[in-house]
């Protein structure tokens, strides 16, 4: 074998012997001809030196993606924790405005749940509604109060108003929900309005819905999810509080804790106040305090009576007797 095919050889073999994957003669062959011939020596040296560098760029590259994994995975698991996060947060805001709801309700139930009781068997009772309103931007305060006396179906309402530190008796209405007439008197302008109704005024119901309708304001609407509450001594009693504040405006309706009644309603915003206050008593009112006959007296033979018609159109009618029928 002549130099040229020796170094031809050698030169096919370098890269398996630089892998350590030849036999122990041919590995001997290789080594022993690298030691006489340079240009052979120089030409494994340079094929090692590519294979070191091919090899040391290839783990750089995978370290560099092992790399880029690690850092897409502690990515992804912290989002996993950010949106677990805000999984729980929404389930937590969730149940506590549904149980915060579930609790105002109950609340509220208190009062409307007496009230329609009181509709269905209570017939004797007596209703003060007390309103103060007070316009900031002029500083005037009206105040005025509805007395409502209620036995066996008789209704007798009276309204007054603050005049010069005095509350002034101004107007007395009669009703009777089994009877199809009413009277008001207006005493400032010594008149009393007969009037005569094709149906029945439901008196017991619709003054006991005003009550009703105060709670059930704080009782619907997305607003709700806003509702607070507290207790607050009113008069010497312990009460709920539900208060509300909406675009510059608030409400606050005070629930007592014993009896279930609605005792106040405060409601304003900036340039406007405006409070009720009911007092409920049941077995107080007498006869006396919703006879009609007074009208008859001495007192009021000076003042005009004018008779009125009372009818329902088509419309009303058939609300009314859709009502009733239930």
């Amino acid at each position: 074998m002549n130099k040229k095919e020796e170094c031809d050889i050698v030169k096919d073999l370098s890269s398996l012997h630089i892998d350590n994957m030849l036999s122990k003669n041919s590995k001997e062959f290789v080594d022993k001809h690298l030691k006489e011939c340079k240009d052979c020596q120089k030409y494994y040296e340079d094929m090692s030196a590519d294979i070191f560098y091919e090899e040391g760029k290839e783990k750089i590259n995978d370290q560099t993606e092992v790399d880029h994994l690690k850092k897409v995975n502690k990515k992804m698991t912290i989002l996993k924790w950010i949106l677990f996060g805000i999984i729980v947060t929404i389930l937590v805001l969730m149940f506590y405005f549904y149980f915060k709801i579930v609790y105002i309700d109950s609340i509220n139930d208190l009062n409307i749940v007496k009230m329609l009781d009181m509709q269905r068997n209570s017939n004797n009772y007596k209703l003060v509604q007390k309103t103060t309103q007070i316009n900031k931007e002029t500083n005037e305060t009206s105040v005025s109060e509805a007395v409502c006396y209620y036995k066996d179906g008789k209704n007798k309402e009276v309204i007054s108003y603050l005049k010069d530190g005095k509350m002034i008796e101004e107007t007395i209405i009669f009703s009777d929900d089994y009877g199809y007439e009413s009277a008001s008197v207006f005493h400032s302008l010594k008149q009393i309005d007969k009037a005569t109704y094709d149906y029945l005024p439901e008196v017991k119901r619709d003054t006991l819905n005003i009550i009703i309708s105060r709670t059930m304001e704080t009782d619907a609407g997305v607003h709700r999810l806003g509702l607070k509450v507290r207790t607050e001594m009113f008069n010497n009693k312990e009460c709920y509080v539900i208060s509300d504040a909406y675009n510059g405006t608030f409400r606050e309706n005070y629930i007592e804790k014993e009896t279930g009644d609605l005792v106040r309603v405060v409601s304003g915003s900036e340039n406007f106040y405006h409070e009720e206050v009911f007092t409920l008593e049941e077995g107080v009112v007498t006869d006396a305090d919703v006879d009609e006959s007074i009208l008859e007296g001495e007192q009021y033979k000076d003042y005009k009576i004018n008779n009125i018609e009372c009818k329902l159109d088509e419309t009303m009618r058939e609300i009314y007797e859709k009502i009733n029928n239930q």
